[in-house]
Protein backbone atom coordinates (compact mmCIF):
# COMPACT_ATOMS: atom_id res chain seq x y z
CA UNK A 1 0.00 0.00 0.00
CA UNK A 2 3.38 2.63 0.64
CA UNK A 3 4.44 1.51 -2.60
CA UNK A 4 1.01 2.41 -4.42
CA UNK A 5 0.72 5.61 -2.53
CA UNK A 6 4.61 6.52 -3.46
CA UNK A 7 4.09 5.38 -6.83
CA UNK A 8 0.92 7.61 -7.65
CA UNK A 9 2.85 10.87 -6.11
CA UNK A 10 5.63 9.99 -8.40
CA UNK A 11 3.34 9.88 -11.40
CA UNK A 12 1.45 13.12 -10.12
CA UNK A 13 5.18 15.08 -9.88
CA UNK A 14 5.85 13.54 -13.05
CA UNK A 15 2.86 14.98 -14.85
CA UNK A 16 3.37 18.42 -12.83
CA UNK A 17 6.39 18.70 -14.15
CA UNK A 18 5.07 17.93 -17.97
CA UNK A 19 2.15 20.25 -17.79
CA UNK A 20 4.66 22.75 -16.62
CA UNK A 21 6.96 22.33 -19.36
CA UNK A 22 3.90 22.13 -22.08
CA UNK A 23 2.35 25.05 -20.55
CA UNK A 24 5.31 27.10 -19.26
CA UNK A 25 2.73 30.14 -19.24
CA UNK A 26 0.49 28.86 -17.06
CA UNK A 27 2.81 26.78 -14.91
CA UNK A 28 1.29 23.81 -12.59
CA UNK A 29 1.00 26.53 -9.15
CA UNK A 30 -1.22 24.25 -7.17
CA UNK A 31 -1.05 23.16 -3.36
CA UNK A 32 0.56 19.57 -2.98
CA UNK A 33 0.52 19.58 0.59
CA UNK A 34 -3.50 20.01 0.57
CA UNK A 35 -3.57 17.65 -2.26
CA UNK A 36 -1.51 14.84 -0.57
CA UNK A 37 -2.54 15.73 2.82
CA UNK A 38 -5.22 12.50 3.40
CA UNK A 39 -2.01 10.26 1.05
CA UNK A 40 0.51 11.29 3.36
CA UNK A 41 -1.58 10.82 6.68
CA UNK A 42 -2.93 7.43 5.43
CA UNK A 43 0.99 6.00 4.73
CA UNK A 44 1.93 7.77 8.43
CA UNK A 45 -0.70 4.95 10.06
CA UNK A 46 0.28 2.16 7.47
CA UNK A 47 3.56 3.05 8.91
CA UNK A 48 2.20 2.97 12.80
CA UNK A 49 0.38 -0.74 11.68
CA UNK A 50 3.94 -1.96 10.57
CA UNK A 51 5.18 -0.86 13.55
CA UNK A 52 2.74 -2.54 15.61
CA UNK A 53 3.20 -5.87 13.73
CA UNK A 54 7.15 -5.76 14.53
CA UNK A 55 5.75 -5.18 17.98
CA UNK A 56 4.09 -8.27 17.80
CA UNK A 57 6.91 -10.29 17.07
CA UNK A 58 9.08 -9.04 19.32
CA UNK A 59 7.16 -8.08 22.84
CA UNK A 60 4.13 -11.09 22.02
CA UNK A 61 6.21 -14.23 19.74
CA UNK A 62 3.26 -13.41 17.78
CA UNK A 63 4.76 -14.32 14.05
CA UNK A 64 3.02 -16.51 11.39
CA UNK A 65 5.78 -17.77 9.88
CA UNK A 66 7.77 -19.21 12.57
CA UNK A 67 7.41 -20.42 16.33
CA UNK A 68 9.46 -18.14 19.04
CA UNK A 69 10.22 -20.14 22.11
CA UNK A 70 9.15 -19.03 25.27
CA UNK A 71 12.66 -17.50 26.89
CA UNK A 72 14.06 -19.99 29.12
CA UNK A 73 17.06 -18.66 31.09
CA UNK A 74 19.53 -21.43 32.84
CA UNK A 75 21.49 -20.04 36.28
CA UNK A 76 20.52 -18.80 39.46
CA UNK A 77 19.14 -15.47 38.02
CA UNK A 78 17.17 -18.00 35.60
CA UNK A 79 13.95 -17.47 37.08
CA UNK A 80 13.64 -14.07 37.36
CA UNK A 81 14.62 -13.17 34.03
CA UNK A 82 11.88 -15.34 32.39
CA UNK A 83 9.56 -13.22 34.92
CA UNK A 84 10.70 -10.50 33.47
CA UNK A 85 10.07 -12.04 29.97
CA UNK A 86 6.71 -12.88 30.63
CA UNK A 87 5.65 -9.92 31.97
CA UNK A 88 6.51 -7.84 28.84
CA UNK A 89 4.54 -10.20 26.64
CA UNK A 90 1.56 -10.16 29.63
CA UNK A 91 1.59 -6.21 29.11
CA UNK A 92 1.96 -6.16 25.31
CA UNK A 93 -0.84 -8.84 24.90
CA UNK A 94 -2.98 -6.60 26.74
CA UNK A 95 -1.61 -3.60 25.60
CA UNK A 96 -2.41 -5.07 22.11
CA UNK A 97 -5.99 -5.77 23.09
CA UNK A 98 -6.73 -3.08 24.09
CA UNK A 99 -6.06 -0.94 21.09
CA UNK A 100 -7.59 -4.10 18.63
CA UNK A 101 -10.36 -3.34 20.97
CA UNK A 102 -10.76 0.94 20.81
CA UNK A 103 -9.08 1.53 17.41
CA UNK A 104 -10.10 -0.86 15.03
CA UNK A 105 -12.01 2.02 13.45
CA UNK A 106 -9.60 4.67 13.98
CA UNK A 107 -6.24 3.01 12.54
CA UNK A 108 -6.44 3.46 9.02
CA UNK A 109 -9.50 6.03 8.84
CA UNK A 110 -7.57 9.57 8.10
CA UNK A 111 -10.81 11.35 8.80
CA UNK A 112 -10.55 10.64 12.14
CA UNK A 113 -7.93 12.15 14.34
CA UNK A 114 -8.39 9.95 18.03
CA UNK A 115 -5.89 7.60 16.47
CA UNK A 116 -3.04 10.17 17.21
CA UNK A 117 -4.33 10.24 20.75
CA UNK A 118 -4.13 6.42 20.71
CA UNK A 119 -0.83 5.94 19.48
CA UNK A 120 0.80 8.43 21.64
CA UNK A 121 -0.41 6.35 24.59
CA UNK A 122 0.52 2.87 22.54
CA UNK A 123 4.22 4.35 21.51
CA UNK A 124 5.08 4.87 25.13
CA UNK A 125 3.85 1.67 26.46
CA UNK A 126 6.39 0.09 23.83
CA UNK A 127 9.03 2.65 24.80
CA UNK A 128 8.71 1.50 28.63
CA UNK A 129 8.75 -2.10 27.19
CA UNK A 130 12.18 -1.49 24.88
CA UNK A 131 13.62 0.24 28.50
CA UNK A 132 12.44 -3.44 30.28
CA UNK A 133 14.45 -5.19 27.50
CA UNK A 134 17.44 -3.61 27.45
CA UNK A 135 18.24 -4.48 30.83
CA UNK A 136 16.90 -7.27 30.76
CA UNK A 137 19.49 -8.41 28.06
CA UNK A 138 22.63 -6.28 30.35
CA UNK A 139 21.79 -8.16 32.84
CA UNK A 140 21.80 -11.48 31.53
CA UNK A 141 25.31 -10.78 30.33
CA UNK A 142 26.03 -9.81 33.58
CA UNK A 143 25.59 -13.30 34.47
CA UNK A 144 27.12 -14.87 31.90
CA UNK A 145 30.34 -17.17 33.01
CA UNK A 146 31.88 -18.40 29.97
CA UNK A 147 31.32 -18.66 26.33
CA UNK A 148 28.91 -21.59 26.02
CA UNK A 149 26.81 -19.86 28.45
CA UNK A 150 27.31 -16.85 26.57
CA UNK A 151 26.35 -18.23 22.85
CA UNK A 152 23.02 -19.87 24.55
CA UNK A 153 21.97 -16.00 25.74
CA UNK A 154 22.22 -15.02 22.65
CA UNK A 155 20.33 -17.24 20.97
CA UNK A 156 17.75 -17.16 23.68
CA UNK A 157 17.61 -13.26 23.21
CA UNK A 158 17.76 -13.25 19.19
CA UNK A 159 14.19 -12.09 18.30
CA UNK A 160 14.23 -9.52 20.64
CA UNK A 161 17.12 -8.26 18.23
CA UNK A 162 13.76 -7.46 15.74
CA UNK A 163 13.45 -4.30 17.72
CA UNK A 164 15.82 -0.80 16.31
CA UNK A 165 15.84 -0.08 19.68
CA UNK A 166 16.66 -3.32 20.86
CA UNK A 167 19.08 -3.97 18.60
CA UNK A 168 21.97 -1.73 19.62
CA UNK A 169 22.15 -3.31 22.59
CA UNK A 170 21.98 -6.89 21.84
CA UNK A 171 24.89 -6.16 19.33
CA UNK A 172 27.08 -4.92 21.69
CA UNK A 173 26.82 -8.19 23.37
CA UNK A 174 27.78 -10.05 20.34
CA UNK A 175 30.65 -7.56 19.96
CA UNK A 176 31.60 -8.76 24.11
CA UNK A 177 31.03 -12.47 23.19
CA UNK A 178 33.24 -11.60 20.39
CA UNK A 179 35.89 -10.65 22.95
CA UNK A 180 35.79 -13.44 25.41
CA UNK A 181 36.06 -16.01 22.33
CA UNK A 182 38.93 -14.42 21.10
CA UNK A 183 40.40 -14.30 24.98
CA UNK A 184 39.91 -17.87 25.11
CA UNK A 185 41.22 -18.34 22.10
CA UNK A 186 44.37 -16.86 23.49
CA UNK A 187 44.50 -18.58 26.63
CA UNK A 188 44.68 -21.43 24.88
CA UNK A 189 47.04 -20.94 22.93
CA UNK A 190 49.18 -20.02 25.49
CA UNK A 191 48.57 -22.68 27.69
CA UNK A 192 49.52 -25.12 24.57
CA UNK A 193 52.69 -23.45 24.28
CA UNK A 194 53.67 -23.28 27.71
CA UNK A 195 52.94 -27.44 28.46
CA UNK A 196 55.07 -27.87 25.06
CA UNK A 197 58.25 -25.92 27.03
CA UNK A 198 57.79 -28.54 29.22
CA UNK A 199 58.92 -31.92 27.52
CA UNK A 200 61.47 -32.24 24.53
CA UNK A 201 59.03 -33.03 21.22
CA UNK A 202 60.86 -36.65 21.19
CA UNK A 203 60.39 -37.21 24.78
CA UNK A 204 56.98 -39.34 25.50
CA UNK A 205 54.93 -36.58 27.35
CA UNK A 206 54.91 -39.75 30.08
CA UNK A 207 58.22 -40.21 30.42
CA UNK A 208 60.10 -40.08 33.60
Amino acid sequence: CIDCCLTYKGMYDLMSKEHGRINSEYGWNLDNAMIFNHVDAFMERLNDVIDICESMIVFGRLDETESIPKPQFGGTSGGEFETTSARVETNFLATLSALSTDSKELILNVHKNEWYEEVIKYRRTVQSMEETVQRLVSNVFQHVCNIEEALESLNILLFYSYRNTIRKTFLRQVSNVWVMFANEIDSTSQMLMDRSKLHESWVPYYAS
